[in-house]
């Protein structure tokens, strides 16, 4: 039988809840422990198996795996900074048991705004106290922000799936018109959602207003799945006065929207050490097949440091891509390099083919400073890391048994400017060795 604490029917709170309110930490260190360890595990193998089994899609179904990762990336981060909360609670509460009296402020003999400043923090239990709040609270929003992640997802569908049936499909002008017209009243819709969501409910609020938009938030729950997180929500802002309640909605869509992974911020410091190491001619396994890692960064590569064939295969990733790692000269942005990379562009795989045809008139390749001419570049993808690129295939039979160094660059030339310095993109070292 469940008991309950307090006398009226309204305060009546079953004894086993506020067992479970009082000891939740636990629950949550340990749930925020494992869920913590497949999450990063999770983002990792989702990009894996979306390059795979997407590597050639840059459309709709690619976009709904990246956002799924997205969501994860937020729950992770969540969770992380719930655990660091909780050790520094964990902390506080063990030291509270060795030290029970806290800061003995007359035995400091601080003065003035110091001593004020410690009289009004000095309760050890309000310290803890405000780091349960703060744990908890950062328990909850990660879940919520997760479940908004998710429900953007669903938001999106049916737009996404539109596409996705319409893509390649030559359609009747009546269809079209079909279309068009559901596309026309969900994005209003949409429109009046997103309002009332920023608002915190403006349309709920009013006999007329909340009889009109009902039936549409009612419909718009099955899509963006908001039992992931509408209660928390509600139970955050209707707890919070004034604006700051705005600035939970309005915070809650910027994390949303703009939020990285983590990682990538190591990607832009690994591209920046790799262009240094490269300008300075030093030795990187990044740029050998057998030597690099799959984490490393990716940007000219060849089989070995020992060649024993007489061709010699190389890699380039997709020149879009180095530009936006920085491993291109800033520069490059105001020269013909674009160009020279995106005319003649044909709509699918991002123009990749027509790049192909037309790298040879932006890379530079020389083997011991003598330039390689007519290179034959081939559109392709890289068999580990699953990004688009190209390969070329250099005759070495020519070459000595010895050492060589084959330099690849970016060539920095426009026909209506002077001609500018190139950027080096790769220094590789290679031992021939037949």
């Amino acid at each position: 039988m469940v008991k309950f604490k307090g006398k009226h029917t309204e305060k009546k709170v079953p004894r086993w809840l506020n067992t479970i309110q009082e000891n939740s930490w636990e629950a949550e260190l340990l749930l925020s422990a494992v869920l913590l360890f497949g999450l990063i595990q999770t983002p990792i193998f989702l990009e894996s198996w979306s390059q795979q089994l997407f590597a050639w899609e840059t459309g709709i179904i690619k976009g709904v795996v990246e956002m799924i990762i997205r969501g994860i990336e937020i729950l992770r981060i969540g969770f992380i900074i719930h655990i660091i909360v909780r050790a520094l609670w964990i902390a506080q509460v063990g030291f509270s048991y060795v030290f029970p009296k806290g800061i003995q402020v007359e035995k400091l003999g601080f003065q003035g705004n110091f001593r004020t400043e410690l009289n009004k923090n000095n309760s050890t239990v309000n310290s803890i106290m405000r780091l349960e709040k703060i744990a908890s609270t950062v328990f909850a929003i990660s879940f919520s922000l997760f479940g908004l992640a998710i429900g953007l997802i669903g938001f999106l569908s049916p737009v996404f799936l539109i596409g996705f049936l319409t893509a390649g499909q030559e359609l009747s002008t009546t269809t079209e018109n079909i279309i068009l017209s559901f596309l026309f009243i969900y994005s209003g819709l949409s429109i009046l959602v997103f309002i009332d969501f920023v608002t915190n409910g403006v349309l709920r609020r009013g006999k007329k207003r909340a009889m009109v938009y009902y039936p549409i938030a009612l419909f718009y729950r099955f899509f963006t799945l908001s039992f992931l997180y509408r209660k928390t929500l509600l139970t955050i802002i209707s707890n919070v006065a004034g604006y700051r309640r705005y600035l939970i909605t309005i915070g809650m869509i910027i994390i949303i929207q703009f939020i990285d992974d983590p990682s990538s911020a190591m990607l832009e410091y690994q591209a920046e050490i790799y262009a240094e190491n490269t300008k300075n001619g030093f030795l990187q396994k990044e740029n050998y097949e057998t030597k690099r890692d799959d984490e490393d960064i990716l940007v000219v590569t060849i089989p070995s440091d020992i060649i024993e064939n007489n061709f010699l295969p190389i890699f380039v990733q997709n020149i879009d891509l180095l530009q936006q790692r920085s491993i291109i000269d800033k520069e490059s942005e105001k020269d013909n390099s674009k160009r020279v990379i995106s005319f003649n562009v044909d709509k699918k795989n991002d123009g990749l083919a027509s790049k192909a045809a037309n790298l040879s008139q932006l890379l530079k390749i020389s083997i011991d400073d003598d330039a390689i001419d007519s290179v034959l570049w081939n559109l392709t993808i890289h068999p580990t890391t699953y990004t688009k690129g190209f390969m070329a295939y250099l005759d070495i039979s020519k070459l000595s048994q010895a050492s060589h160094r084959i330099n690849v660059k970016v060539q920095r030339s426009n026909l209506l400017d002077s001609i500018k310095r190139d950027s080096l993109i790769a220094n590789i070292l290679f031992y021939k060795s037949n």
